[in-house]
């Protein structure tokens, strides 16, 4: 009778008098299991976890039933303890197989634990009674996605979406399964399907522009989604980055920054006052506003840039003060920016100090924060006026020596729509054309469909002779259209072809080796892409080296004279080429390090598509670039040690870059030479464990390097997309 008034008081929400009652019962008679049992249930409720497990577990010791192993397991799973859970569940089962609800806390917690096969038997067990539960239909078909059975999951997610066709994360999971089996046209409907239920969500209008590049729509499709994906993606990012950011420094007395505020035409007293009053909620106090002169700024530290109608955020101040606290040598800051126009759209994104892309636009020009030291004073005192073309030859000026500087990744700038209409509007063709001049490039710039940004090409500054090494075996339709594609196209004259002949066996191969006017190279090993090419390296002639695959079409005659001309720079490490599928889509234009992979930037766009901020289009420095093609001096590709044999068939060119940048000289990709690349012709299923040996290898070696960011991407960018990063 006591248990039973316990459970009366227990039903009426009365825990406390339950309690009582039980504890008193537990004085009587100690191992009283139900007591115990009950007991246990509302230290759950009050979640006291510790008491609930140990009575829970006392009265299982004394008398195991399947609704104590049951309970027990639940809160188990509810602490994510899922060896417990797991372990209490099984059990429960074993006491009692047609306790269907313990199928599906098993299913979950397996799932949990990563034992996905035996989770899906979990939840098909727990389909078999409860046919119309639309989460064990969902959970079935994660289930399956994790172990790769994408048609199984594809059903599983079908029934959940007829059980109920109002939920997004239905359409989106079916949609990742057609992905999976490269079902673009299903995956497409699936995920417009989950948009119309959330039409706001940027992960969705991001995977839809991919999609929708797979399928061959390159232009409007592809593109409207990719905007609307960083259109939602930055809002996004505005409201989380809002959370992570801790910039406090309220003051420093050796930190005092001058803002100069410049305008190009008229002063407009109304825009003035707008950021002087918008300043007054800036965090940091220590700085004072110059209106177009800087003739008073010897008693500052730094000296900052803001054009006429532009922010900068409350925060901004700070951040640069933080930063410069920490590293008082600075001399060069920027950071990333945006444009606002009642609301912030259109954020950029900066890469770290590149070279070669300054010339194509001064992306340091906002949020420009600079070291005020004596040259700076004079420099600045002798100009007539501030605007941006000046501050773009300041940047191209000071960075033509060795300088500190760093690239803050966060949004330090607003600019207004107007002035960034304006920009684009505006040439600095003859600036850089001065500059270009000044550092001695043997350089031009080229005419370009979009104004801002400028062009450039190099040419080489002497001739020296060029090794293309290309390595193969058999396949010589492909080596013959590669060939014939060189003699035909290339105008730079200098060169020799080393033909890498690895086992080759057919006799349409052998026979063209013997009459073949180019050096032919056997080389009689188990395919190793670095050995091979390292082999033919120590016998060729040329002073610069290209390491060819032997899919590769030549398209642009002066590929050479362009890859030369970068490569001939004793600051540049590899040069990268241009290439395309052969329909006309991007295979690479870089390679980037994001989300703890190395991918081929806007792979599948169309040719003539820019890009984000040009980068399709434009000569810039890239962490990596592909082995397909790539240009090296012979001096420096042997300085760093060849490429490493450790890495037969992936990741070789990826590590050569790696170990250039760890020397200090970049890596560049450059628009101008274009080839057709008929990717992997050469390559086979056989090497696909290899390939992951490769890849754990690459990532345990530089596992130090690679825990930072790719310095010429951003942070705050994800995938190989230029997307915005939501979940910061």
């Amino acid at each position: 009778m006591q248990i039973e008034t316990a459970l009366q008081y227990l039903q009426n929400g009365d825990l406390q008098q339950s309690k009582v009652i039980l504890e008193q019962i537990l004085g009587q008679n100690p191992d009283n299991p139900n007591a115990l049992y009950w007991l246990g249930i509302i230290f759950y409720q009050v979640k006291d976890y510790n008491q609930a497990i140990y009575n829970i577990s006392k009265a299982i010791e004394i008398n195991s039933t399947d609704q104590y192993c049951f309970d027990l397991g639940q809160i188990f799973l509810e602490l994510n303890l899922l060896n417990e859970s797991i372990h209490y569940l099984r059990n429960t089962l074993t006491l009692n197989p047609q306790k269907i609800e313990a199928y599906y806390c098993l299913g979950e917690a397996l799932f949990k634990a990563n034992n996905f096969e035996e989770a899906a038997t979990c939840f098909q067990m727990f389909i078999q009674v409860y046919p119309d539960d639309v989460d064990a239909y969902f959970n079935l078909g994660i289930s399956f996605l994790k172990i790769k059975k994408t048609q199984e999951a594809i059903i599983a997610f079908k029934k959940a979406i007829e059980l109920d066709p109002n939920a997004f994360d239905f359409y989106y999971n079916l949609g990742i399964a057609y992905l999976k089996e490269n079902n673009w046209q299903e995956t497409i409907n699936s995920f417009e399907k989950a948009i119309k239920l959330k039409p706001d969500n940027a992960d969705m209008y991001h995977l839809l522009g991919v999609s929708y590049l797979m399928i061959g729509f390159h232009d409007k499709e592809s593109e409207e989604n990719f905007e609307k994906a960083n259109y939602y993606g930055y809002l996004n990012w505005i409201k989380n980055s809002s959370k992570k950011r801790i910039y406090k420094l309220t003051e420093n007395p050796e930190i005092k920054f001058a803002i100069v505020y410049f305008y190009e035409g008229d002063f407009q007293e109304d825009k003035y006052n707008r950021l002087i009053e918008h300043l007054e909620g800036q965090t940091y106090k220590n700085y004072d506003v110059f209106q177009g002169y800087v003739e008073k700024i010897d008693n500052y530290s730094h000296v900052c840039f803001v054009e006429q109608g532009d922010l900068i955020p409350e925060y901004a101040l700070s951040c640069l003060a933080e930063t410069i606290q920490q590293n008082k040598d600075l001399e060069l800051i920027y950071s990333d920016e945006d444009i606002y126009n009642c609301e912030r759209i259109n954020p950029y994104f900066k890469p770290e100090y590149s070279p070669l892309l300054l010339l194509s636009h001064n992306y340091m020009n906002s949020l420009l924060c600079l070291k005020i030291n004596n040259n700076l004073i004079q420099e600045l005192k002798n100009t007539e006026k501030i605007d941006q073309k000046y501050l773009y030859k300041l940047v191209l000026k000071l960075t033509r020596e060795k300088i500190n500087l760093l690239r803050i990744p966060d949004v330090l700038y607003h600019r207004h729509l107007e002035n960034s209409q304006k920009q684009e509007n505006s040439s600095m063709k003859n600036i850089v054309l001065d500059e270009i001049q000044e550092r001695q490039y043997n350089a031009d710039i080229v005419d370009y469909k979009l104004n801002n940004f400028n062009l450039v090409k190099f040419y080489p500054e002497t001739l020296p002779k060029v090794s293309i090494i290309i390595p193969f075996k058999d396949k010589v339709n492909f080596l013959k259209e590669c060939i014939k594609s060189i003699e035909e196209k290339t105008t730079y004259k200098n060169y020799e072809i080393i033909l890498v002949n690895n086992r080759s066996i057919e006799p349409d191969t052998l026979n063209y080796l013997k009459t073949t006017k180019y050096r032919v190279l056997d080389a009689d090993i188990d395919f190793n892409f670095s050995k091979l090419n390292n082999m033919a390296s120590d016998i060729a002639e040329g002073e610069y080296l290209i390491f060819l695959n032997n899919d590769m079409t030549v398209i642009t005659s002066d590929w050479i004279e362009n890859m030369l001309g970068i490569a001939q720079l004793s600051f540049i490490g590899a040069v990268g080429a241009k290439l395309l599928y052969p329909d006309d889509t991007i295979q690479h234009v870089g390679i980037v390090r994001s989300n703890d992979e190395f991918s081929h930037v806007n792979k599948s766009m169309n040719k003539d598509c820019p890009g984000y901020k040009s980068v399709n289009d434009i000569i810039r420095e890239s962490s990596c670039i592909t082995g397909a093609c790539i240009m090296i001096s012979k001096d420096k590709f042997y300085k760093i040690g060849k490429f490493n044999e450790e890495l037969a068939v992936v990741n070789n060119d990826i590590e050569l870059c790696l170990n250039l940048l760890k020397s200090g000289y970049y890596n560049v990709y450059t628009p101008h030479s274009v080839l057709y690349h008929h990717e992997s012709v050469s390559r086979v299923n056989k090497f696909n464990e290899q390939m992951t040996r490769e890849k754990n290898y690459l990532r345990e070696k530089w596992q130090d390097f690679l825990s930072n960011s790719d310095p010429f991407y951003n942070p705050n960018l994800k995938d190989c997309y230029f997307c915005v990063k939501t979940d910061l």
